[in-house]
Formats: structure tokens, C-alpha cells, sequence
């Protein structure tokens, strides 16, 4: 499989750029194929097989952006005047609201995906993963749940939107370490 993974994991980045345009069906299918792809690959040859689909599908997200992003034709920027009035008010509040983002998006997410990333590790042990492959698991998967989830709540309107995907991730990780 690990002949046919990164031409698949090729397909399924197009898929997901031609979904760009709106079509999330084809997104979903994309995401769907290279997540059956890298499955395949780390079935088939382990850590080794995970490692060569990943770096073919970062390789053709990079050569789809930077396709993308040449053939796109520039626009003029104009200032959106309601963004700047909100975020330009200088003061003790706009501080502490930028600081509570801070504070809920950088350390809360980062102990939120550590807590699932060990969550993971112990899920792993449970079902028989070795040691090694369990801890590789929880190097791995750490950075991607943290940026994940920082991306999650960047995208949220409030402080209290931001919150709501920490308490969500804390408890599966929390059920995942716990669960026997």
C-alpha cells in the first residue's frame, strides 16, 4: 500500500482544494480518502508508512497553496472600519480581554490537548500498543490537537465560545486516561 498511498493522499489534497469552492462534499471525500490512506500506510508499515503519506500530503498541500496562491488574482485591500473601531480601543478592559484570550487559546489549549494527547497514550496501552508506540502517539499527536484546537477557538466570537471547546476536549481526554 505504501507504493499507492501518496498518489492517493495526492487525490484526496485535491479534493479537499477543489471543496475550497464550496463543495463540501468533495472536501469531506477528500479528507475521507487520505484519512483511509494514512490508515492504510500506518497499517501496512508502521510508524515508517505514517511518516511517508503525511510527508506526501504536506507536500501536495504545499504545491496546491503555493498553486493557488499564484494563480489568484491580487485584490485591492480596503480597511473593514468596524474591525479596526473594535479592536483599536486602547484601555484597561481591551487589555485584560486580550489577555484572557491569550490565556484561554495558549497555556488552557496547550494543557487542554496535553491532557488528551496523555488521554490518547493511555487508550493506546489499554488496547495493546507497545510503549514506544503509545509515547510516538502522544509526541505526534500533541502538536496537532493543540493547533487544531487553536484554530477551533480563534474562529469563535466571545471569550466564553473559546472556553466551551476546552471543558469539551478535557473530558474526552480525562475519560480516555481514566477509562479501564
Amino acid at each position: 500500500m505504501i507504493d499507492v498511498a501518496p498518489f492517493v493522499i495526492v487525490a484526496g489534497v485535491t479534493l479537499v482544494r477543489i471543496g475550497w469552492t464550496g463543495r463540501l462534499v468533495v472536501a469531506v471525500a477528500g479528507w475521507a480518502l487520505i484519512a483511509v490512506a494514512l490508515t492504510a500506510c500506518t497499517r501496512d508499515t508502521g510508524a515508517w508508512g505514517l511518516a511517508v503519506g503525511t510527508v506526501a500530503g504536506m507536500a501536495a498541500a504545499f504545491a496546491t497553496l503555493l498553486w493557488s496562491g499564484w494563480a489568484t488574482p491580487v485584490r485591492t485591500w480596503r480597511p473593514d472600519r468596524e474591525r479596526v473601531a473594535a479592536i483599536s480601543g486602547e484601555g484597561s478592559l481591551a487589555l485584560m480581554r486580550r489577555a484572557s484570550v491569550f490565556l484561554v487559546v495558549v497555556p488552557g489549549g496547550g494543557l487542554v490537548s496535553l491532557l488528551l494527547a496523555f488521554g490518547l497514550q493511555a487508550a493506546g496501552r489499554r488496547a495493546g500498543v507497545g510503549e514506544a508506540d503509545a509515547a510516538a502517539c502522544l509526541l505526534l499527536s500533541l502538536p496537532v490537537i493543540w493547533a487544531s484546537l487553536l484554530a477551533w477557538q480563534m474562529t469563535r466570537d466571545g471569550l466564553r465560545q473559546m472556553i466551551v471547546p476546552l471543558f469539551l476536549l478535557a473530558a474526552v481526554g480525562s475519560f480516555l486516561g481514566m477509562a479501564r
